[in-house]
Parts: structure tokens; C-alpha cells; sequence
């Protein structure tokens, strides 16, 4: 949906206006929009086309109908394809096909209640298609009916369209129409928005950052916004982005962050930002899971009463006027307790409040991911072009792409599905499908890449599968919530050998395992990325940026990015960093250099006043230095990061460590490591177990082969070093974020005297002293003369 307030136009296309409605509603079949769903009937489009060709002859298919249409003070222009225009008495006759999972021959009342946008997408057709088409003879409203397919068994039925139906599509641009005016009333009021300043007095390093962000949004689409943790980045950003949308440069923000914390953060800043009159609105979009208050996650209308009926219990709700208008935070809490009330789904209320709010805080996934990227998109007046998108911790946004693309299958997982499918009434054929799917993931030997004939095999059987759950898909609402994942992994298995705009690596781990990895999403990134009105990436280790803009799909030499880096004079100093080269990291050497470590460790318990924190590249690895620390020092505690769900719980962790454990092991990488902002301040030890190079394995190796670089050094620079150096920046700066704040670092492994790893480390981080004996070590650690 394209809207221009100023020429009072919008555009879009048919299917999407008659879908329009920013009421809940869960599909229109009442199941969820998987990727088997969300292709449903292809091939029936395409059988019946056929069939039209040979028993009528003039038929054409795929016909193109556009029309501006004026409603009030508005122009509404639509576009669309017509499935089939037939000829026929006195004119044509117009017909649309749908293909359904409702059992067939139904009610013509029961066909318009469960499927209204139908209804009003072939009324639009009828409407427009006079319009441009002077030349043939036709009436005021053209025939037309809907050919509903039942996917199961191939049955149709027709439902035409009577005079009355103009009448739904006038109601329907009444309702688009109201919902512009909605919109244009509400961007007015936030002209007058009062924006607070997101410090009360700058810190050293913040002057005029406001002003550069501005300009830099103004000079460029794409910014680099590069500054140490704990600078304030997202209050600038906040600031810039809030300024713009009242101004009327955009007409929405979307702010991402990988992970809880920083979205949390997000909303305490704008809570700051903004006083509680401002009209501009704000909402946290979490998971499906989260967001659940039934007894069972199952999300089908057959199965779950807060989906049954929600269109008519939205209506009698009035949660739209209370959610909409009455505040300018809509957090979990108040939408879990609204769906409670109102007996509607929290996630549906969540769908239907998002095209009304102003600012939407989330994951990357909600912008990145395949399957997930539809919640945003699909929401009523979301339009990219006209949107500031900001992803913050962006240096992990290439990965988390590349993830998203990935796929996971198992034997067991196709074996489970079957057993599953025994005790229900599926097809014959999707049961030999996966049976298929299941022999070959069965015969599969560990490797760390497949032939080629076995990925024309995996390819085949994918889609075979897919045909076959096209042509006769289960129930899926009588299938539990774990076999509906693995049926979306066939899916995406199929979308991922097909997609030839991502870097692709099959290869099995163990036996019967196929990982489908995906090793460089930067073209798909990079195209995401260029649909923004403007795109702010933030963070405090873009370095080396060159390398980053590659991740992401940019190119300087095509893409205008202007890059805003700032620096922190307060960490000036406020790191006393040594890089201990007695100490081998290395996988080979570990063993041996396990009872030094320890003593490292021991010693700077010591000396420090509270606990001392040492990172580690891997949990095993921490495992075996904490064995050993405490084989030899049975005297200290030392805690030792544990997976904990909730933030919450990680907090607590972190706090009851601090208070009571000699020594604290995190994971570099890990959100202990990386998002937690308890430590700053705290710490007055920390140790760097080892440069953290991923771990060497298939998909390094598949990297190492295909990374740009000529040389070999070049290619492990980009592969290993730059990942690995990248974690200790991020861990490192979360030990200090604020004035005041001290901290000594010793780094340990003897790669850290090697240049091509100091200069990656921020220039903060950088070792002054290099130990190569004890007595080295000793004297780094006495306390320097007072001044």
C-alpha cells in the first residue's frame, strides 16, 4: 500500500484492498499462514486453466484490471489480474478461484461469512473492469462469479455475484478510506509532539550527535552509526528518528534490536522522550508464544476459544478506541489482560493495534526472516518507502540473516511425522512423499558437504513433497504444535534448495542429520535494506566497516551510507589492559596450559575486590578451566554461566555472582556476554580466555573456499579473526559505560601479540604491557604509585 497524504492518493493492489481490515483475523480459513499454507492451490489454478482453454474457447487468463476510484475526498487506485475472463451473453463473465480447505458443497451464507475478502476482491474486478475498456460491449456490471476448490478432493462450486455486492465494495473503500483519514488525522496531531531531549545534560563525546545523526539521515538513505557501549546510541537515535516522524519526513519507525534487552531498553528511553499527552504511539512486538494466555499453544480456530469468533468479538470489544487512542505505550501486559477480558487473542490484538501505532520495537525477524516478515508487511498503511528503520547491535544482523535461511531436518523428524500421520486421515500420497524424504534422510553419512546427486535427490523429494501437501494437505489443526515445525522445516527445505540468491551449504553432522546452511544472505539483506525510506544500523564494533557493508550486502561505489563514528572520552584511560603471552588458547595446546590458567585465575581473585570475570569462546572450554580451578583452588567459588529463559533469571544469575562467586565464567557471544548491562563499573578483573575464533567445522571450511579474499590469510582474516576479535569488543565494552567506570583486562594467549589481531581490538582495548614471564604478571598487578 503506497499513501501520499499530500495528493490525498493511495495505491494498491486488489487483493490487498479487499483484504484490508485492521480488525484481527487469522487467516481466512482460521489456519496460521505457514509455508505449506501460504502455497495452497497452485497447481489447481493451473489445472483449471486448462480445463477453461479446452471447453471455452476465448478465454483469456491472468487479465490485468486497474482503476483510480474516487471515494470522498480520496483517489483510490487499484490493480490486479482477473484469474479468468470468459466470454459470454451479452458481455464476459469474470471468475475467481479460490482454493479452499472448507469441505464443499457448502451454503452460499457460510462461504460469504468465512470468506468476505473473496467476496470483495471479485466486486472490486466487477467494479473496475468496465473502466479503460470503452471498445466491448458491456453491461453496467459485468457476470461474475467465485469458483471455490476443495484442495482435498478436487470438488468446486460456484457462487455468483449479485447486484447487492457493489455494495460491499463501496463499504469496503469506506473502510479503507476511514481508516487514511485515521491516519492522516493522527500524523497531523504529531506534528505538535513534544520531543524530549534524550539526556539532561550531555556526557563528554555527545555534543552535537543529535545534529550529525539528523544530517547524516538527511545526506544519505543508509547511516553507520559506530559508537562505544554505554554512549547513549539509542537515545540519539531515538531522538533522530522521533524528530523525523514529527516533521513528516516519515510516517512510521521501526526499531530492531536481536535480542529483549535492547528492545527493553528501547521502551525506557522513549518513556523518557516522551511526555504521557504526546500522541505518539509505541508497541513491543514479542513472539506468538509469549503472547498465548490459552492452557494450550496450539493456534487454530478449532482448537483455541480466543480465536473462535474474534472478528465479531473484536467488534463488540471496542479495544480498538481503548488501545489505539488512549495511550502511547502498548505493552504485553496490557494486551494479555485485554485479551483475557475480551476473550480474543493477545497476538491478534497485537496484529490489529500495530496499524495504528507509531513506532514498532522488535526482532529481525519481523523484517529479515521469510517466514516471519509477513507481521509487519502485511499491516494495513505499512509502507517501507515511507518508514525509518533502525537496527541496533547491527553487527549481528548478517548472521542472524543467514540463519533465518537455514534448515534443520532429521530422519527422526520425518520418522515422527509419519508415526503422527498414522493415527490421522491423510492423503496416500503425502505419506509416501515423506516416506521418501524419510529413506534419504535415513542413508545419510556424516560429510561435511553433499555430492551433487544427493542434492538433486534431497531437491526431488522436496518438491514431490511439496506437491503433494499442496494437493491434499492434512489437518493441520489435528496435528501437535512440534510436527507442524517439522512440516514447515519440508517446507522450508524446499524454499532454501530453490533460492538462488543465497550462498548454500549441505552437509551432515551425524548420520541421518541434514543441515541445509545458508553461508551469505547479504543479496537478500542488502535488497530488505534498500526498500526503506532511511536506514539507521548502530553499534559499537562495525570495525572493519568495509567488511560489515559486504555482510549486509552494500556497496559504497552504489549505495550512498554515511558513516557517523564517535568516540568516548571518558574510556579514556579507564581500561589498563596486558596481554598475557604465556598462555597457548589454542585447541592443541589448551590441555597443557589448563593448571597455568588456573593460577592466573587464583591470582586475580587476589587481588581484586570482587568477583573476577573471565570469557571464554566456548562452554566446554570454560568447563574444563573451572574443573581445574577447582581441582587446585577448592577454596574459591566460581559460577559458571548456566541457560536460563528469561532475562529475569539471567539477572539474578548475574547479581547473586557478583555477590557471592570468586570468579564468574561467561561465554563470549552468549547474551551474558553481549547483552546483559549489569557489569559496568563492577569488575575489576577481567580475563579473555583466547581470541574466540569460531569453531573450525564444515560451514568454516565451506567460508574459508568461498570468501572473496585471494589469499589464504586474507580469507581467514575475514572468516575467523573478524567474528572472533568482534565478541571480545563487545564483551569488553559492557565493563565500562559510564564516567568513572574502571577496569583491567588481561588478554590471554600469545596470538595477541600478533598485529593482524591487536588491530582489531578497539583502540581502548589494546594492550599496553605484554607479559611473558610470572614476574611479569606480578608486576602488572601491583598497584601503580599515586600521583
Amino acid at each position: 500500500m503506497k499513501i501520499s497524504f499530500d495528493q490525498k492518493t493511495v495505491t494498491l493492489s486488489i487483493g490487498e484492498f479487499a483484504a484490508f481490515s485492521v480488525d484481527p483475523s487469522p487467516g481466512s480459513d482460521g489456519r496460521p499462514a505457514g509455508l505449506w499454507r501460504a502455497q495452497l492451490g497452485t497447481h489447481w489454478h493451473e489445472t483449471l486453466r486448462e480445463r477453461s482453454e479446452k471447453e471455452t474457447p476465448g478465454a483469456r487468463f491472468e487479465v490485468p484490471v486497474r482503476g483510480r476510484w474516487p471515494h470522498r475526498d480520496w483517489i483510490v487506485e487499484l490493480q490486479g489480474r482477473a484469474d479468468q475472463v470468459l466470454p459470454a451473453e451479452n458481455g464476459v463473465l469474470l471468475r475467481e478461484i479460490k482454493t479452499v480447505t472448507t469441505p464443499l458443497p457448502a451454503s452460499e451464507s457460510d462461504l460469504r461469512e468465512t470468506y468476505p475478502a473473496y467476496f470483495r476482491q471479485l466486486a472490486a474486478y466487477r467494479a473496475l473492469y468496465p473502466l479503460g475498456r470503452e471498445g466491448e460491449p458491456l453491461p453496467e456490471y459485468p457476470r461474475a462469479e467465485l469458483l471455490f476448490l476443495e484442495i482435498a478432493t478436487g470438488f468446486t462450486q460456484r457462487v455468483p455475484l449479485g447486484a447487492d455486492d457493489s455494495n460491499t465494495f463501496e463499504a469496503q473503500l469506506e473502510r479503507l478510506v476511514g481508516f487514511l483519514q485515521f491516519r492522516e488525522t493522527h500524523l497531523r496531531r504529531l506534528r505538535h509532539s513534544q520531543i524530549l531531549p534524550p539526556f539532561e545534560t550531555p556526557r563528554p563525546g555527545q555534543e552535537g550527535m543529535s545534529r550529525r545523526l539528523a544530517e547524516a539521515a538527511r545526506e544519505s538513505p543508509i547511516a553507520l552509526f559506530q559508537a562505544p557501549t554505554g554512549f547513549g546510541k539509542t537515545g540519539f537515535l531515538l531522538e533522530m528518528a522521533l524528530n523525523a516522524l514529527r516533521d513528516g519526513r516519515i510516517t512510521r519507525i521501526v526499531y530492531l534490536t536481536g535480542k529483549s534487552t535492547g528492545q527493553l531498553q528501547v521502551l525506557r528511553q522513549l518513556r523518557g522522550m516522551l511526555p504521557p499527552d504526546a500522541p505518539v504511539s509505541y508497541l513491543q512486538v514479542r513472539n506468538k508464544r509469549d503472547h498465548c494466555i490459552h492452557s494450550v499453544f496450539h493456534c487454530f480456530r478449532d482448537t483455541c476459544p480466543y480465536l473462535e469468533d474474534v472478528e465479531a468479538r473484536w467488534k463488540k470489544s471496542g479495544l480498538g478506541g481503548e488501545l489505539l487512542h488512549d495511550r502511547n505505550e502498548l505493552n504485553l501486559d496490557a494486551l494479555r489482560e485485554a485479551g483475557k477480558r475480551a476473550r480474543i487473542c493477545p497476538y491478534e490484538i497485537t496484529r490489529a493495534t500495530l496499524a495504528g501505532a507509531d513506532v514498532w520495537v522488535g526482532d529481525y525477524n519481523y523484517v529479515f526472516s521469510p517466514a516471519n516478515r509477513s507481521f509487519f508487511h502485511d499491516r494495513p498503511g505499512f509502507d517501507p518507502a515511507q518508514t525509518l528503520l533502525i537496527v541496533d547491535e547491527a553487527h549481528n544482523l548478517p548472521s542472524r540473516v543467514a540463519d533465518n535461511y537455514s534448515v534443520r531436518l532429521a530422519h527422526e523428524d520425518a520418522r515422527d511425522v509419519l508415526t503422527e500421520f498414522t493415527f490421522r486421515d491423510v492423503a496416500p500420497g503425502v505419506i509416501r512423499a515423506w516416506q521418501s524424504l524419510a529413506d534419504l534422510l535415513a542413508g545419510l553419512r556424516s560429510c561435511d558437504a553433499c555430492d551433487a546427486d544427493t542434492e538433486d535427490s534431497l531437491r526431488a523429494a522436496a518438491v514431490s513433497l511439496g506437491e503433494e501437501m499442496l494437493a491434499a494437505p492434512p489437518d493441520f489443526a489435528a496435528l501437535s504444535p512440534d510436527i507442524l515445525s517439522r512440516l514447515d522445516a519440508g517446507a522450508a527445505l524446499r524454499d532454501f534448495l530453490e533460492n538462488a540468491e543465497i550462498d548454500k551449504l549441505l552437509w551432515v553432522p551425524r548420520p541421518g542429520v541434514l543441515e541445509a546452511t545458508c553461508l551469505d544472505a547479504s543479496i537478500p539483506l542488502g535488497n530488505t535494506l534498500r526498500t526503506f525510506r532511511s536506514v539507521a544500523l548502530a553499534s559499537a564494533t562495525f570495525r572493519p566497516e568495509a567488511h560489515f557493508l559486504r555482510q549486509c550486502g552494500l556497496d559504497t561505489a552504489q549505495d550512498s551510507v554515511t558513516q557517523v563514528t564517535s568516540r568516548a572520552p571518558w574510556r579514556a584511560g579507564a581500561y589498563d589492559v596486558a596481554a598475557d603471552l604465556r598462555i597457548d588458547t589454542r585447541y592443541r595446546q589448551r590441555t597443557r596450559h589448563l593448571p597455568a590458567m588456573a593460577e592466573t585465575i587464583a591470582r586475580l581473585t587476589r587481588q581484586a575486590s570482587g568477583p573476577v570475570v573471565a570469557f571464554f569462546p566456548s562452554y566446554r572450554y570454560a568447563r574444563t578451566v573451572l574443573d581445574e580451578l577447582e581441582s587446585r583452588f577448592p577454596h574459591l567459588s566460581a559460577a559458571l554461566q548456566e541457560r536460563r529463559e528469561t532475562l529475569a533469571e539471567q539477572a539474578a544469575f548475574i547479581e547473586e555472582s557478583l555477590l557471592l562467586a570468586d570468579a564468574l565464567f561467561l561465554i563470549l557471544g552468549s547474551s551474558y556476554a553481549e547483552s546483559i548491562d549489569l557489569l559496568g563499573g563492577r569488575i575489576d578483573y577481567a580475563l579473555i580466555a583466547g581470541p574466540a575464533l569460531p569453531e573450525v567445522n564444515p560451514v568454516q571450511n565451506a567460508r574459508m573456499e568461498r570468501a572473496d579474499p585471494a589469499t589464504r590469510d586474507e580469507r581467514f582474516h575475514a572468516v575467523y579473526q573478524i567474528p572472533g576479535m568482534q565478541k571480545i569488543n563487545q564483551a569488553l565494552g559492557r565493563l565500562v559505560r559510564a564516567p568513572g567506570h574502571r577496569t583491567r583486562v588481561l588478554l590471554q594467549c600469545a596470538r595477541f601479540a600478533d598485529p593482524s589481531y591487536l588491530d582489531l581490538l578497539d583502540p581502548d582495548f589494546r594492550p599496553a604491557v605484554f607479559i611473558t614471564a610470572d614476574e611479569d604478571l606480578e608486576a602488572w598487578l601491583q598497584p601503580a604509585d599515586p600521583p
